[in-house]
């Protein structure tokens, strides 16, 4: 298996491992400072410790394009806006009102692509 792939794997796993024991282990609500540090961790393991991974993974070792970073930071806000206790949540609502007008700038970059390959083997 190349490293790329291996590296894509690691990835994914550490990512469903962070986001699954993320979700897991947040409370309800934060009434104790116990509460508090396990809601600081899992915010670094969603905007720091992923991203840090997908960095060296995905960009680095894959070559991809830095911009693709927006993936794992939309995937953490999508995440967090769905598992942290209701008064942090609302924050990210801001994602589901951006992922609409982002698919579709992406379809029309897709579509642009698609014409130009097919026009210049037509």
């Amino acid at each position: 298996m190349r490293l790329v792939v291996k590296a894509r794997l690691v990835f994914l796993i550490v990512a469903i491992l962070g986001y699954g024991l993320g979700v897991q282990l947040l409370p309800e609500q934060l009434q104790n400072s116990q509460d508090w540090f396990v809601f600081y961790c899992i915010n670094l393991v969603f905007f720091v410790v992923l991203p840090a991974v997908y960095w060296f993974c995905i960009i680095k070792l894959g070559k991809q394009k830095l911009w693709k970073m927006l993936v794992i930071f939309s995937l953490s806000g999508l995440v967090a806006r769905y598992s942290f206790p209701q008064e942090f949540a609302s924050y990210f609502e801001f994602i589901s009102y951006i992922r609409y007008p982002l698919i579709a700038l992406l379809i029309i970059v897709e579509l642009y692509i698609m014409v130009s390959v097919i026009r210049g083997l037509w």
